[in-house]
């Protein structure tokens, strides 16, 4: 509910400027007539808006990419989907999330090396069962992809390490996970291009 709080407010905050923008650009108008300078004013009060916007969303995500996994415990589920995602991309992997609702039982789609992979994201107190697995089953079909992933913060019921087993689905527990933040903490964006070649990709198995 906080991280939904913030994103109104950030929402707020750039609707906010950019009706800064357009009376800046009206102001202009009045005061020369002149159409030229009245867009060159729109046009660079966009440009320090969209700049800040950028700014603002490297910082929040570096600022994610630093939290340790108990920090991940306090997270909402959409903030737990978008530091999965920062890490995987982190580790060579383009991708995108998934609608809030109608997703399909997939939170996270990724593609690397010509392998598609979707991801359901468990940010639990509890275990994870067999209900997860069979959610990203369908997905795989859904998006045509080639592998299916569960990521957890907790850990997976038997019946669940079963399920994924007999249907080539990927098991990511708490312990797993703790690995692959350590392999991409450290990392800046820029870096993930040069890495591809040498990273081995960490959801395509042996």
């Amino acid at each position: 509910m906080a991280g939904g709080k913030k994103n109104k407010l950030f929402n707020d905050v750039v609707d906010f400027l950019y009706s800064i923008s357009i009376y800046l650009a009206l102001r202009v108008w009045e005061e020369t007539q002149n159409s030229w300078l009245t867009a060159l004013t729109f046009g660079v009060s966009l440009g320090l808006l969209f700049v800040g916007i950028q700014k603002y969303k490297q910082l929040k995500r570096r600022r994610l990419l630093k939290s340790r996994i108990d920090q991940v415990e306090n997270m909402t589920g959409i903030v737990f989907e978008e530091f999965l995602l920062g890490h995987f991309e982190n580790l060579g992997y383009t991708g995108y999330l998934t609608p809030r609702t109608e997703n399909f039982g997939a939170d996270l789609v990724l593609q690397r090396g010509g392998t598609n992979v979707v991801v359901q994201a468990k940010r639990w107190k509890n275990n994870v069962g067999a209900d997860a697995i069979e959610q990203v089953m369908g997905a795989v079909k859904h998006y045509g992809a080639d592998k299916g992933m569960v990521v957890t913060n907790s850990f997976f019921t038997e019946s669940a390490s079963e399920l994924a087993s007999s249907n080539n689905i990927d098991l990511w527990d708490r312990t797993k996970l703790v690995e692959i933040i350590d392999k991409s903490k450290g990392k800046e964006i820029s870096d993930r291009d040069k890495d591809q070649g040498s990273e081995e990709a960490a959801i395509t198995r042996e």
